[in-house]
Protein backbone atom coordinates (compact mmCIF):
# COMPACT_ATOMS: atom_id res chain seq x y z
CA UNK A 1 0.00 0.00 0.00
CA UNK A 2 1.46 3.39 -0.92
CA UNK A 3 1.87 5.63 2.30
CA UNK A 4 -0.72 8.07 0.25
CA UNK A 5 -3.54 6.14 1.25
CA UNK A 6 -2.98 5.98 4.65
CA UNK A 7 -6.17 7.25 6.69
CA UNK A 8 -6.37 10.85 8.09
CA UNK A 9 -8.10 11.21 10.90
CA UNK A 10 -7.31 13.68 13.52
CA UNK A 11 -7.60 11.74 16.52
CA UNK A 12 -5.37 9.67 14.37
CA UNK A 13 -2.84 12.49 13.73
CA UNK A 14 -2.82 12.92 17.34
CA UNK A 15 -2.11 9.44 18.60
CA UNK A 16 0.36 8.41 16.08
CA UNK A 17 3.81 9.09 15.60
CA UNK A 18 5.62 11.07 13.09
CA UNK A 19 6.71 8.05 11.09
CA UNK A 20 3.91 6.53 10.75
CA UNK A 21 2.22 9.74 9.28
CA UNK A 22 4.63 10.84 6.99
CA UNK A 23 6.50 9.12 3.89
CA UNK A 24 7.64 9.57 0.22
CA UNK A 25 5.14 9.77 -2.39
CA UNK A 26 4.56 7.77 -5.27
CA UNK A 27 5.97 8.05 -8.66
CA UNK A 28 3.43 10.44 -9.66
CA UNK A 29 0.74 7.79 -10.94
CA UNK A 30 0.17 5.83 -7.91
CA UNK A 31 2.59 3.20 -8.60
CA UNK A 32 5.91 4.31 -6.34
CA UNK A 33 6.54 3.36 -3.15
CA UNK A 34 7.45 5.97 -0.87
CA UNK A 35 11.34 6.14 0.85
CA UNK A 36 12.83 8.60 2.72
CA UNK A 37 15.06 11.45 1.92
CA UNK A 38 16.88 11.97 4.73
CA UNK A 39 19.50 10.14 6.18
CA UNK A 40 18.11 8.85 9.34
CA UNK A 41 16.65 5.43 7.71
CA UNK A 42 17.23 2.44 5.98
CA UNK A 43 15.23 1.26 2.86
CA UNK A 44 16.42 -1.93 2.51
CA UNK A 45 14.30 -4.30 4.05
CA UNK A 46 17.39 -7.03 4.30
CA UNK A 47 19.29 -4.80 5.38
CA UNK A 48 21.91 -6.01 7.94
CA UNK A 49 23.99 -4.48 10.21
CA UNK A 50 26.89 -2.06 9.27
CA UNK A 51 30.04 -3.68 9.03
CA UNK A 52 33.89 -2.02 9.34
CA UNK A 53 34.50 1.29 10.15
CA UNK A 54 33.18 4.57 10.23
CA UNK A 55 34.61 7.33 8.10
CA UNK A 56 33.81 10.74 9.65
CA UNK A 57 32.42 12.09 5.97
CA UNK A 58 31.26 8.68 4.32
CA UNK A 59 29.66 7.01 7.72
CA UNK A 60 29.85 3.33 7.33
CA UNK A 61 30.81 1.53 4.36
CA UNK A 62 28.23 0.84 1.53
CA UNK A 63 27.49 -2.51 0.55
CA UNK A 64 24.76 -3.87 -1.87
CA UNK A 65 24.15 -7.03 -2.45
CA UNK A 66 28.05 -8.20 -1.18
CA UNK A 67 29.54 -5.50 -3.58
CA UNK A 68 31.31 -2.76 -1.58
CA UNK A 69 31.56 0.75 -3.24
CA UNK A 70 34.53 2.67 -2.46
CA UNK A 71 35.10 6.00 -1.34
CA UNK A 72 36.78 6.64 -3.83
CA UNK A 73 33.51 5.85 -6.24
CA UNK A 74 32.02 8.15 -3.81
CA UNK A 75 34.26 10.86 -3.50
CA UNK A 76 34.27 10.90 -7.49
CA UNK A 77 30.53 11.11 -7.69
CA UNK A 78 30.54 14.14 -5.08
CA UNK A 79 33.41 15.78 -6.95
CA UNK A 80 31.62 15.67 -10.41
CA UNK A 81 28.84 16.87 -9.30
CA UNK A 82 28.67 18.98 -6.00
CA UNK A 83 32.10 19.96 -6.91
CA UNK A 84 31.21 21.05 -10.91
CA UNK A 85 31.70 24.51 -10.42
CA UNK A 86 35.24 24.45 -9.34
CA UNK A 87 35.81 21.71 -12.19
CA UNK A 88 33.95 24.74 -14.31
CA UNK A 89 36.54 27.09 -13.18
CA UNK A 90 39.50 24.54 -13.62
CA UNK A 91 38.45 23.61 -16.99
CA UNK A 92 38.41 27.24 -18.20
CA UNK A 93 41.72 28.10 -16.55
CA UNK A 94 43.51 25.44 -18.94
CA UNK A 95 41.81 26.56 -22.36
CA UNK A 96 42.71 30.27 -21.22
CA UNK A 97 46.02 29.73 -20.55
CA UNK A 98 46.50 26.85 -23.87
CA UNK A 99 45.34 29.83 -26.09
CA UNK A 100 47.98 32.19 -24.06
CA UNK A 101 50.57 29.69 -24.65
CA UNK A 102 49.42 29.52 -28.61
CA UNK A 103 49.74 33.15 -28.85
CA UNK A 104 53.32 33.19 -26.85
CA UNK A 105 54.55 30.25 -29.74
CA UNK A 106 53.21 32.44 -32.48
CA UNK A 107 55.83 35.21 -31.03
CA UNK A 108 52.82 37.36 -30.05
CA UNK A 109 53.42 39.89 -27.26
CA UNK A 110 50.70 38.45 -23.77
CA UNK A 111 52.10 40.69 -21.38
CA UNK A 112 49.08 43.06 -21.84
CA UNK A 113 46.41 39.87 -21.15
CA UNK A 114 47.30 38.92 -17.55
CA UNK A 115 44.50 40.85 -14.72
CA UNK A 116 46.28 43.43 -12.59
CA UNK A 117 45.14 43.47 -8.86
CA UNK A 118 43.94 47.04 -9.62
CA UNK A 119 41.59 45.99 -12.21
CA UNK A 120 40.52 43.04 -9.97
CA UNK A 121 39.01 45.35 -7.55
CA UNK A 122 37.64 47.70 -9.52
CA UNK A 123 35.78 44.98 -10.62
CA UNK A 124 34.73 43.45 -7.53
CA UNK A 125 33.70 47.05 -6.68
CA UNK A 126 31.47 47.32 -9.42
CA UNK A 127 29.51 43.74 -8.31
CA UNK A 128 29.37 45.17 -5.19
CA UNK A 129 27.92 48.59 -5.76
CA UNK A 130 25.41 46.84 -8.62
CA UNK A 131 23.88 45.14 -5.56
CA UNK A 132 23.28 48.44 -3.47
CA UNK A 133 21.69 49.70 -6.52
CA UNK A 134 19.31 46.27 -7.19
CA UNK A 135 18.43 46.27 -3.40
CA UNK A 136 18.97 49.62 -1.83
CA UNK A 137 17.76 48.43 1.73
CA UNK A 138 20.79 46.88 2.07
CA UNK A 139 18.98 43.35 2.64
CA UNK A 140 20.98 41.71 0.09
CA UNK A 141 24.93 40.67 0.38
CA UNK A 142 26.71 40.14 -2.57
CA UNK A 143 27.82 36.54 -1.24
CA UNK A 144 23.79 36.00 -1.51
CA UNK A 145 23.66 37.05 -5.05
CA UNK A 146 27.02 34.90 -5.80
CA UNK A 147 26.12 32.24 -8.13
CA UNK A 148 28.67 29.97 -5.89
CA UNK A 149 28.46 30.23 -2.00
CA UNK A 150 32.07 29.70 -1.62
CA UNK A 151 33.27 33.52 -2.19
CA UNK A 152 37.29 32.66 -2.85
CA UNK A 153 36.00 30.25 -5.60
CA UNK A 154 33.58 33.70 -6.74
CA UNK A 155 36.71 35.95 -6.66
CA UNK A 156 38.80 33.25 -8.62
CA UNK A 157 35.52 33.13 -11.05
CA UNK A 158 35.35 37.12 -11.55
CA UNK A 159 39.26 37.32 -12.01
CA UNK A 160 39.21 34.69 -14.92
CA UNK A 161 36.12 36.55 -16.47
CA UNK A 162 38.32 39.43 -16.65
CA UNK A 163 41.18 37.56 -18.23
CA UNK A 164 38.77 35.63 -20.92
CA UNK A 165 37.75 39.06 -21.91
CA UNK A 166 41.13 40.06 -22.33
CA UNK A 167 42.10 36.68 -24.24
CA UNK A 168 38.81 36.16 -26.45
CA UNK A 169 36.69 39.54 -26.24
CA UNK A 170 38.67 42.62 -26.24
CA UNK A 171 36.84 46.04 -26.56
CA UNK A 172 38.07 46.56 -30.18
CA UNK A 173 36.30 43.70 -32.28
CA UNK A 174 39.55 44.58 -35.06
CA UNK A 175 41.38 42.91 -32.07
CA UNK A 176 39.63 39.45 -32.35
CA UNK A 177 41.26 36.74 -32.75
CA UNK A 178 40.38 33.69 -34.60
CA UNK A 179 38.41 31.66 -32.49
CA UNK A 180 36.22 34.72 -31.53
CA UNK A 181 35.77 35.27 -35.15
CA UNK A 182 35.08 31.94 -35.89
CA UNK A 183 32.77 31.72 -32.82
CA UNK A 184 30.55 34.65 -33.90
CA UNK A 185 30.65 33.37 -37.35
CA UNK A 186 29.63 30.06 -36.67
CA UNK A 187 26.82 31.40 -34.38
CA UNK A 188 25.31 33.16 -37.75
CA UNK A 189 25.66 30.03 -39.67
CA UNK A 190 28.97 31.26 -41.40
CA UNK A 191 27.74 34.71 -42.06
CA UNK A 192 30.02 37.56 -41.31
CA UNK A 193 27.08 39.89 -40.20
CA UNK A 194 27.74 39.91 -36.38
CA UNK A 195 31.06 40.45 -36.54
CA UNK A 196 30.79 43.53 -39.04
CA UNK A 197 28.10 45.10 -37.43
CA UNK A 198 30.10 45.19 -34.04
CA UNK A 199 33.11 46.57 -36.34
CA UNK A 200 31.07 49.74 -37.92
CA UNK A 201 29.63 49.77 -33.79
CA UNK A 202 33.35 50.29 -32.75
CA UNK A 203 34.30 52.59 -35.69
CA UNK A 204 30.79 55.32 -35.04
CA UNK A 205 32.05 55.32 -31.71
CA UNK A 206 35.35 56.39 -32.07
CA UNK A 207 34.28 58.95 -34.67
CA UNK A 208 31.66 60.33 -31.92
CA UNK A 209 34.34 60.31 -29.04
CA UNK A 210 32.03 57.72 -26.78
CA UNK A 211 33.70 54.78 -24.53
CA UNK A 212 31.90 51.19 -25.39
CA UNK A 213 31.90 50.33 -21.85
CA UNK A 214 30.12 53.60 -21.21
CA UNK A 215 27.22 52.20 -23.59
CA UNK A 216 24.27 51.19 -21.44
CA UNK A 217 24.08 48.24 -23.53
CA UNK A 218 27.35 47.17 -23.43
CA UNK A 219 27.21 45.04 -20.69
CA UNK A 220 24.78 42.75 -21.41
CA UNK A 221 26.19 42.76 -25.33
CA UNK A 222 28.98 41.56 -23.45
CA UNK A 223 27.68 38.93 -21.51
CA UNK A 224 25.60 37.88 -24.69
CA UNK A 225 29.19 38.01 -26.83
CA UNK A 226 31.12 35.85 -23.70
CA UNK A 227 28.36 32.67 -23.78
CA UNK A 228 28.74 32.44 -27.42
CA UNK A 229 32.48 32.45 -27.56
CA UNK A 230 32.67 30.44 -24.15
CA UNK A 231 30.29 27.94 -25.72
CA UNK A 232 32.70 27.58 -29.45
CA UNK A 233 35.97 27.45 -27.09
CA UNK A 234 33.94 24.43 -25.29
CA UNK A 235 33.01 23.26 -28.38
CA UNK A 236 36.34 23.09 -30.49
CA UNK A 237 38.19 21.50 -26.91
CA UNK A 238 38.42 17.45 -26.78
CA UNK A 239 36.48 17.49 -23.18
CA UNK A 240 36.53 14.09 -21.50
CA UNK A 241 34.57 12.91 -18.30
CA UNK A 242 33.87 9.82 -16.27
CA UNK A 243 32.77 7.37 -18.52
CA UNK A 244 35.01 8.29 -21.59
CA UNK A 245 37.82 6.27 -20.80
CA UNK A 246 39.91 8.52 -18.80
CA UNK A 247 42.03 7.48 -15.91
CA UNK A 248 40.02 7.44 -12.95
CA UNK A 249 42.17 9.27 -10.28
CA UNK A 250 40.81 12.35 -13.26
CA UNK A 251 37.37 13.98 -12.84
CA UNK A 252 37.93 15.12 -16.53
CA UNK A 253 40.28 15.61 -19.25
CA UNK A 254 40.39 18.82 -21.45
CA UNK A 255 42.87 18.35 -24.63
CA UNK A 256 44.81 15.69 -22.89
CA UNK A 257 45.24 17.78 -19.45
CA UNK A 258 43.49 16.03 -16.37
CA UNK A 259 41.91 17.92 -13.72
CA UNK A 260 42.57 15.13 -10.58
CA UNK A 261 39.35 13.99 -8.56
CA UNK A 262 41.63 14.65 -5.25
CA UNK A 263 42.79 17.83 -5.77
CA UNK A 264 39.44 19.19 -6.39
CA UNK A 265 38.19 17.01 -3.52
CA UNK A 266 40.14 18.95 -1.21
CA UNK A 267 38.55 22.10 -1.93
CA UNK A 268 34.83 20.87 -1.48
CA UNK A 269 35.73 18.26 1.32
CA UNK A 270 34.47 20.84 4.27
CA UNK A 271 31.56 22.09 2.19
CA UNK A 272 30.45 18.27 2.00
CA UNK A 273 27.55 17.46 4.01
CA UNK A 274 25.98 14.23 5.19
CA UNK A 275 22.80 14.66 2.80
CA UNK A 276 25.02 15.35 -0.20
CA UNK A 277 26.80 12.09 0.96
CA UNK A 278 23.29 10.00 1.60
CA UNK A 279 22.31 11.22 -1.91
CA UNK A 280 25.60 9.67 -3.44
CA UNK A 281 25.19 6.56 -1.38
CA UNK A 282 21.66 6.51 -2.85
CA UNK A 283 22.67 7.14 -6.59
CA UNK A 284 25.12 4.13 -5.59
CA UNK A 285 22.51 1.97 -4.42
CA UNK A 286 20.13 2.35 -7.10
CA UNK A 287 21.98 2.14 -10.19
CA UNK A 288 24.15 -0.65 -8.96
CA UNK A 289 21.10 -2.73 -8.25
CA UNK A 290 18.91 -1.62 -11.47
CA UNK A 291 22.23 -2.02 -14.31
CA UNK A 292 23.24 -5.62 -12.78
CA UNK A 293 19.11 -6.65 -12.86
CA UNK A 294 19.02 -5.06 -16.29
CA UNK A 295 21.90 -6.94 -17.31
CA UNK A 296 21.13 -10.21 -15.55
CA UNK A 297 18.44 -10.15 -18.29
CA UNK A 298 20.34 -9.55 -21.29
CA UNK A 299 19.35 -6.22 -22.29
CA UNK A 300 22.08 -3.98 -21.08
CA UNK A 301 23.34 -1.52 -23.99
CA UNK A 302 27.17 -2.23 -24.96
CA UNK A 303 29.30 0.52 -25.35
CA UNK A 304 28.70 1.07 -28.98
CA UNK A 305 25.38 0.44 -28.89
CA UNK A 306 24.83 2.82 -25.97
CA UNK A 307 26.72 5.71 -27.69
CA UNK A 308 24.82 5.49 -31.21
CA UNK A 309 21.26 5.29 -29.02
CA UNK A 310 22.79 8.62 -27.18
CA UNK A 311 24.35 10.29 -30.48
CA UNK A 312 20.71 10.12 -32.46
CA UNK A 313 18.89 11.23 -29.46
CA UNK A 314 21.21 14.09 -28.21
CA UNK A 315 23.32 15.47 -31.44
CA UNK A 316 20.21 17.09 -33.19
CA UNK A 317 19.92 19.51 -30.13
CA UNK A 318 23.56 19.90 -28.87
CA UNK A 319 24.43 23.61 -30.53
CA UNK A 320 21.00 24.31 -29.18
CA UNK A 321 21.03 26.67 -26.10
CA UNK A 322 18.56 23.88 -24.89
CA UNK A 323 20.33 20.89 -25.77
CA UNK A 324 19.46 17.71 -23.28
CA UNK A 325 22.25 17.50 -21.61
CA UNK A 326 21.53 21.60 -20.72
CA UNK A 327 18.21 20.31 -19.61
CA UNK A 328 19.42 17.60 -18.01
CA UNK A 329 21.43 19.84 -15.52
CA UNK A 330 19.54 22.79 -15.60
CA UNK A 331 16.11 21.51 -15.58
CA UNK A 332 16.29 18.02 -14.51
CA UNK A 333 18.86 18.50 -12.04
CA UNK A 334 21.35 15.37 -12.37
CA UNK A 335 24.89 16.75 -10.95
CA UNK A 336 26.20 16.10 -13.99
CA UNK A 337 26.74 14.70 -17.28
CA UNK A 338 28.34 11.87 -16.52
CA UNK A 339 25.42 10.78 -13.54
CA UNK A 340 23.07 11.73 -16.82
CA UNK A 341 24.55 9.55 -18.85
CA UNK A 342 24.61 6.58 -16.55
CA UNK A 343 20.88 7.22 -16.28
CA UNK A 344 20.34 7.72 -19.72
CA UNK A 345 21.68 4.28 -20.61
CA UNK A 346 19.91 2.48 -17.20
CA UNK A 347 16.76 4.21 -19.11
CA UNK A 348 17.28 2.66 -22.76
CA UNK A 349 18.46 -0.90 -21.66
CA UNK A 350 15.38 -1.00 -19.20
CA UNK A 351 12.92 0.38 -21.91
CA UNK A 352 14.49 -2.40 -24.16
CA UNK A 353 13.60 -5.11 -21.38
CA UNK A 354 10.30 -4.34 -20.92
CA UNK A 355 9.75 -3.44 -24.44
CA UNK A 356 6.83 -6.53 -24.83
CA UNK A 357 4.47 -4.56 -22.19
CA UNK A 358 4.85 -0.63 -24.34
CA UNK A 359 1.69 -1.55 -25.31
CA UNK A 360 -1.29 0.66 -27.06
CA UNK A 361 -3.28 -0.42 -24.22
CA UNK A 362 -0.65 0.37 -21.62
CA UNK A 363 -0.28 3.91 -22.77
CA UNK A 364 -3.88 4.73 -22.90
CA UNK A 365 -3.79 4.50 -18.96
CA UNK A 366 -1.60 7.68 -18.81
CA UNK A 367 -3.35 10.02 -21.16
CA UNK A 368 -5.76 11.41 -18.52
CA UNK A 369 -2.10 11.95 -16.57
CA UNK A 370 -0.16 13.72 -19.71
CA UNK A 371 -2.70 15.87 -20.30
CA UNK A 372 -2.51 17.19 -16.97
CA UNK A 373 1.27 17.37 -17.53
CA UNK A 374 0.68 19.34 -21.01
CA UNK A 375 -2.41 21.55 -19.98
CA UNK A 376 -3.37 21.06 -16.38
CA UNK A 377 -3.20 23.38 -13.94
CA UNK A 378 -3.39 23.29 -9.41
CA UNK A 379 -4.21 25.68 -7.05
CA UNK A 380 -2.47 24.18 -3.80
CA UNK A 381 -0.90 25.06 -0.60
CA UNK A 382 2.05 23.44 1.11
CA UNK A 383 3.28 23.99 4.17
CA UNK A 384 7.13 23.76 4.17
CA UNK A 385 8.79 22.76 7.54
CA UNK A 386 12.12 23.23 6.57
CA UNK A 387 15.67 21.52 7.47
CA UNK A 388 17.36 23.77 4.73
CA UNK A 389 18.13 27.43 5.06
CA UNK A 390 17.40 28.86 1.83
CA UNK A 391 18.81 32.08 2.70
CA UNK A 392 22.31 31.40 3.69
CA UNK A 393 22.16 28.19 1.38
CA UNK A 394 23.18 25.74 3.97
CA UNK A 395 21.36 23.06 5.90
CA UNK A 396 20.24 23.37 9.33
CA UNK A 397 21.96 22.09 11.78
CA UNK A 398 19.91 19.31 13.46
CA UNK A 399 17.39 20.71 11.25
CA UNK A 400 15.67 17.23 9.96
CA UNK A 401 14.62 16.34 13.63
CA UNK A 402 13.69 20.01 13.97
CA UNK A 403 11.39 20.53 10.89
CA UNK A 404 9.57 16.93 12.11
CA UNK A 405 9.19 18.14 15.51
CA UNK A 406 7.14 21.40 13.68
CA UNK A 407 5.37 18.68 11.42
CA UNK A 408 4.04 17.03 14.54
CA UNK A 409 3.21 20.61 15.77
CA UNK A 410 1.75 21.80 12.96
CA UNK A 411 -0.41 18.80 12.52
CA UNK A 412 -1.45 18.97 16.36
CA UNK A 413 -2.53 22.53 16.55
CA UNK A 414 -4.72 22.09 12.91
CA UNK A 415 -5.98 19.46 14.90
CA UNK A 416 -6.88 21.58 18.10
CA UNK A 417 -8.80 24.30 15.58
CA UNK A 418 -6.08 26.67 13.80
CA UNK A 419 -7.45 27.68 10.52
CA UNK A 420 -5.82 26.56 7.48
CA UNK A 421 -4.64 30.11 6.48
CA UNK A 422 -3.09 30.97 9.60
CA UNK A 423 -0.85 27.77 9.80
CA UNK A 424 0.57 28.48 5.88
CA UNK A 425 1.31 32.20 7.21
CA UNK A 426 3.00 31.18 10.63
CA UNK A 427 4.96 27.62 9.88
CA UNK A 428 5.35 28.16 6.14
CA UNK A 429 9.52 28.12 5.57
CA UNK A 430 9.52 28.84 1.84
CA UNK A 431 11.66 31.60 1.01
CA UNK A 432 11.27 34.14 -1.62
CA UNK A 433 14.29 36.44 -2.01
CA UNK A 434 14.10 40.44 -2.75
CA UNK A 435 13.51 41.63 -5.58
CA UNK A 436 16.17 43.83 -7.62
CA UNK A 437 15.45 46.59 -8.90
CA UNK A 438 16.09 46.39 -12.41
CA UNK A 439 13.05 43.44 -12.50
CA UNK A 440 10.77 45.89 -10.79
CA UNK A 441 11.30 48.45 -13.40
CA UNK A 442 10.80 46.45 -16.29
CA UNK A 443 7.95 44.80 -15.04
CA UNK A 444 9.82 41.55 -15.46
CA UNK A 445 7.49 38.59 -13.26
CA UNK A 446 9.44 37.20 -10.81
CA UNK A 447 7.65 34.12 -9.49
CA UNK A 448 6.60 34.06 -5.95
CA UNK A 449 6.57 31.52 -3.74
CA UNK A 450 3.95 33.77 -1.32
CA UNK A 451 4.79 30.93 1.77
CA UNK A 452 3.38 27.92 -0.18
CA UNK A 453 0.14 29.47 -1.95
CA UNK A 454 0.19 28.16 -5.34
CA UNK A 455 -2.11 29.41 -7.63
CA UNK A 456 -2.95 28.44 -11.45
CA UNK A 457 0.52 26.33 -11.71
CA UNK A 458 1.83 23.43 -14.34
CA UNK A 459 3.51 20.41 -13.30
CA UNK A 460 7.02 21.43 -14.55
CA UNK A 461 6.52 24.38 -12.38
CA UNK A 462 5.14 23.01 -9.15
CA UNK A 463 8.15 20.80 -9.95
CA UNK A 464 10.07 23.77 -9.63
CA UNK A 465 9.13 25.30 -6.99
CA UNK A 466 9.16 22.37 -4.43
CA UNK A 467 12.78 22.18 -5.70
CA UNK A 468 12.30 18.70 -6.79
CA UNK A 469 13.71 17.27 -9.91
CA UNK A 470 13.99 14.34 -12.17
CA UNK A 471 17.42 13.02 -10.30
CA UNK A 472 15.54 13.47 -6.61
CA UNK A 473 12.38 11.30 -8.13
CA UNK A 474 14.63 8.70 -9.23
CA UNK A 475 16.98 8.62 -6.18
CA UNK A 476 14.00 8.19 -4.08
CA UNK A 477 10.90 7.00 -5.93
CA UNK A 478 9.03 10.11 -4.98
CA UNK A 479 7.77 13.11 -6.12
CA UNK A 480 5.96 15.09 -3.22
CA UNK A 481 4.67 17.44 -6.51
CA UNK A 482 3.51 15.09 -8.60
CA UNK A 483 1.33 13.52 -5.73
CA UNK A 484 -0.11 16.65 -5.17
CA UNK A 485 -0.39 17.54 -8.44
CA UNK A 486 -1.32 14.22 -10.15
CA UNK A 487 -3.19 12.42 -7.20
CA UNK A 488 -4.31 14.36 -4.10
CA UNK A 489 -8.13 14.58 -3.95
CA UNK A 490 -9.23 17.96 -4.27
CA UNK A 491 -10.42 19.87 -1.20
CA UNK A 492 -8.12 17.86 1.08
CA UNK A 493 -5.37 18.29 3.51
CA UNK A 494 -2.82 15.60 3.70
CA UNK A 495 -0.74 14.50 6.08
CA UNK A 496 3.23 15.93 5.87
CA UNK A 497 4.84 14.24 2.84
CA UNK A 498 9.25 13.86 3.36
CA UNK A 499 10.47 15.51 0.40
CA UNK A 500 14.15 16.79 -0.55
CA UNK A 501 14.66 20.25 1.92
CA UNK A 502 11.97 19.05 5.35
CA UNK A 503 8.26 18.11 5.46
CA UNK A 504 5.47 19.23 3.35
CA UNK A 505 1.51 19.77 4.39
CA UNK A 506 -0.35 20.09 1.20
CA UNK A 507 -3.91 21.18 0.48
CA UNK A 508 -5.64 20.58 -3.13
CA UNK A 509 -7.75 23.83 -3.46
CA UNK A 510 -8.78 23.17 -7.50
CA UNK A 511 -7.35 21.52 -10.13
CA UNK A 512 -8.46 21.89 -14.02
CA UNK A 513 -7.50 20.52 -17.18
CA UNK A 514 -7.77 23.29 -19.84
CA UNK A 515 -7.85 21.05 -22.80
CA UNK A 516 -7.29 17.76 -23.99
CA UNK A 517 -4.41 17.63 -26.24
CA UNK A 518 -3.03 14.08 -26.42
CA UNK A 519 -3.67 11.78 -29.59
CA UNK A 520 -1.89 8.26 -29.17
CA UNK A 521 -1.82 8.06 -32.87
CA UNK A 522 0.81 10.80 -32.81
CA UNK A 523 4.15 9.86 -32.80
CA UNK A 524 5.32 12.71 -30.56
CA UNK A 525 2.54 11.84 -28.21
CA UNK A 526 3.22 8.33 -27.77
CA UNK A 527 6.52 9.21 -27.69
CA UNK A 528 5.85 10.89 -24.50
CA UNK A 529 3.23 8.53 -23.27
CA UNK A 530 5.97 5.88 -23.63
CA UNK A 531 8.65 8.55 -21.87
CA UNK A 532 6.29 8.85 -18.89
CA UNK A 533 5.07 4.87 -18.34
CA UNK A 534 8.80 4.14 -19.08
CA UNK A 535 10.42 6.50 -16.47
CA UNK A 536 7.54 5.19 -13.54
CA UNK A 537 8.16 1.63 -14.20
CA UNK A 538 12.32 2.25 -14.01
CA UNK A 539 11.46 4.26 -10.68
CA UNK A 540 9.28 1.32 -9.37
CA UNK A 541 11.69 -1.32 -10.49
CA UNK A 542 14.81 0.14 -8.41
CA UNK A 543 12.48 0.52 -5.42
CA UNK A 544 11.61 -3.26 -5.66
CA UNK A 545 14.98 -4.27 -5.86
CA UNK A 546 16.05 -2.56 -2.94
CA UNK A 547 13.24 -3.96 -0.94
CA UNK A 548 14.45 -7.42 -1.85
CA UNK A 549 18.30 -6.54 -1.71
CA UNK A 550 20.53 -6.48 1.05
CA UNK A 551 22.39 -3.31 1.42
CA UNK A 552 24.84 -2.06 4.41
CA UNK A 553 25.85 1.34 5.25
CA UNK A 554 23.10 3.35 3.78
CA UNK A 555 22.68 5.37 7.05
CA UNK A 556 25.88 7.85 7.84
Amino acid sequence: MSRHDRTTTSSLLLTLPLVALLGGCGSGDGEGAGSSSSTKSSTSAKATENRGPRDPVFGYPLIVDGKEISKQQLRSFLVNGYGQPYLEYEKMQILIKEEIEARKAAGQDVSGLAVSEEEFQAALLDADKEVKKQFPLGDVSLSEVSPVKDMELFHAGLRQTLEFDKVFLPANPYEFGPITESALKAAANGDETLLENLRQTWDNQQAEGIDPEADKGYSFLKTFLRSMVQDHVYASADIRLPGDQIPDHLAMQINGTGIETDAIWEKIKDQVTPMDVYQAKQWFVNTTLAKQAVKDAGFWLDDDEFDRVYREEHDPYKDSPFSLERVALNFRKFPSISAYRTHYRLTQSYKRMIADELTTDALKTRIDRINLLIAGKVDADVILLSAYDFKNREWIEGGWEKAEERAVDVIQKLAEGLTWEDAVEQYSDFYDAPIPESAKESGQEVPRNNKGRFLQVSRNDFVNRLQESDYQTFLTSSSVADFIFFEQEMGSTHNPLEGPYGYYIPKVHKRVLHKETVNIEDDNHRTLLEQDLVTSRLNRFVWELRDESEIQGLEL
